[in-house]
């Protein structure tokens, strides 16, 4: 068994990558909508409730579903990854999606953002 981790924001290199998603967030559509976005071949999205403790059956649910559908890794978002235990062995590398926040404006932004605040005090 592997027990590779990746951590990543730059998924480009996971374009065309058959894969097996898992996640437990509030918006579980979108982590699946980012990831066909960017060229992967999700052959299946196992979703969680948001806040959800993974347990070993739920693991070995994933691992088992990565290697049906002969997928080349496992992703899963960074929120997720922070919720499993580290010790657990992956059938296939797991990689953890990072999410990555950019803001066009960021002089604008910040300004806007002092204003609200100094208008709080």
């Amino acid at each position: 068994a592997k027990n590779s981790k990746e951590y990543s924001t730059d998924i480009t290199g996971l374009k065309g990558k058959k894969a097996v998603l898992f996640s437990g967030i509030a918006n579980n559509a979108s982590f699946l909508h980012v990831m066909k976005a960017s060229g992967v071949n999700v052959l299946d999205h196992l979703e969680f409730k948001d806040h959800y403790r993974y347990k070993e059956p739920d693991i070995l649910m994933i691992n088992r579903a990565a290697k049906k559908v002969c997928a080349d890794v496992i992703l899963t978002t960074e929120k997720d990854w922070a919720k499993l235990n580290q010790a657990i062995e992956w059938e296939l590398d797991l990689i953890v999606i990072g999410i990555q926040i950019e803001v066009e404006d960021s002089q604008r932004f910040e300004s806007f953002l002092n204003s609200k605040l100094q208008n709080n005090e």
